[in-house]
């Protein structure tokens, strides 16, 4: 902030400002808490009335606004300001929108208004509001945030070796954050190919359906135990595609990045092995071709308790991060490292 004497300038005020915006994926309300606190006054200026505003563009209200300390800042002061504004969400019939914050900083210098205030936004705070996400009534997140799923890799190693193999050995590296390439959920976008059936499902039809079959050679016992179930038990054999079928991503979508030609039989095919000592190692199916690793997607057979409760908890995280159709997200497998083949 800058003083001027016939157009000259002749003081100066700084601040230090920090803000925070807390958005709750289960309330239509969200809050900003703002702190500032006088750094310097140089020259001339001994006294700032701040004006400070947080405010919104868009379906939105502020609903309250409680500034905790004075709104006038003189030379020496050194007590920090709390400015918290609380906001609603107002639709005008839609079930979603898009509300910018912005900042607004005026006011006075020794008694002289400011000439031209200043209001700030970023579009990375752009906030998305929301009745959309099924059972998961009204909430608010950042538009732009891409949130990460975290896969139990110690419950379900198997599931995790599949995706760190693809990961280190083809260049299908969607979800790992260090590539770039998040992945995408398609929620319940229909398939581009006029099948009639959801994207999602098509691509597990031609990844997982065509010209697949449960691997059954000398040392597959994934149909027999099944680690993480905690008992013995009789668990069949599935198809686990990476990437996933619920994302653009997935091979089985034709306009997605990397389609196959015709079926599942095009990726690198592996089985996931119950060893002796009751640990899980993927390993390279005999009765398929050995691999290039150039291929568009990767298929395992493994335990059917392993593959679909690996990701069983993405439901929900589809409701605290309310994910929406076309949304990025990045996939965390916990820590997990193993050799692959």
């Amino acid at each position: 902030m800058t003083h001027y004497t016939n157009n000259t300038p002749d003081g100066t005020a700084s601040f230090d400002y920090y803000n925070t915006i807390y958005l709750d994926p289960a309330s239509d309300e969200f809050s900003q808490v703002t702190t500032i606190r006088l750094k310097r006054m140089a020259g001339v200026m001994n006294t700032v009335n701040l004006d400070y505003q947080a405010n919104c563009r868009g379906y939105c209200t502020i609903t309250s606004v409680n500034w905790a300390g004075s709104k006038i800042f003189k030379n020496g002061d050194i007590l920090e300001r709390t400015i918290t504004t609380r906001f609603k969400w107002t639709p005008s019939g839609a079930t979603k929108n898009t509300i910018v914050p912005y900042w607004y900083f005026g006011g006075s210098a020794n008694g002289t208004p400011i000439a031209i205030p200043l209001e700030a936004e970023k579009a990375e705070l752009d906030i998305r509001c929301d009745s959309e996400i099924p059972n998961a009534g009204t909430g608010c997140v950042f538009s732009g945030y891409k949130p990460t799923y975290v896969m139990n890799s110690k419950k379900f190693p198997g599931a995790a070796a599949h995706v760190d193999m693809m990961w280190r050995k083809t260049n299908i590296k969607w979800g790992q954050r260090s590539s770039g390439k998040p992945l995408t959920y398609l929620g319940n976008k229909m398939a581009v190919d006029g099948s009639g059936k959801t994207q999602q499902d098509r691509n597990r039809q031609l990844i997982c359906g065509r010209q697949w079959k449960a691997y059954s050679g000398t040392g597959d016992f994934s149909d027999m135990w099944t680690l993480d179930a905690g008992e013995a038990r009789t668990d069949p054999k599935s198809c686990d595609e990476f990437a996933f079928a619920n994302s653009f991503q997935s091979a089985g979508n034709s306009a997605g990045p990397n389609p196959v030609a015709y079926s599942g039989k095009e990726c690198v095919q592996t089985y996931v092995r119950r060893n002796a000592d009751d640990t899980m190692t993927l390993h390279l199916r005999p009765d398929a071709p050995a691999p290039t690793w150039k291929e568009p997607c990767g298929r395992s057979s493994m335990s059917n308790w392993q593959n679909t409760q690996s990701m069983r908890p993405f439901g929900e995280f589809i409701k605290q991060q309310r994910l929406m159709e076309d949304d990025d997200y990045w996939l965390d497998l916990d820590g997990f490292t193993a050799p692959t083949p």
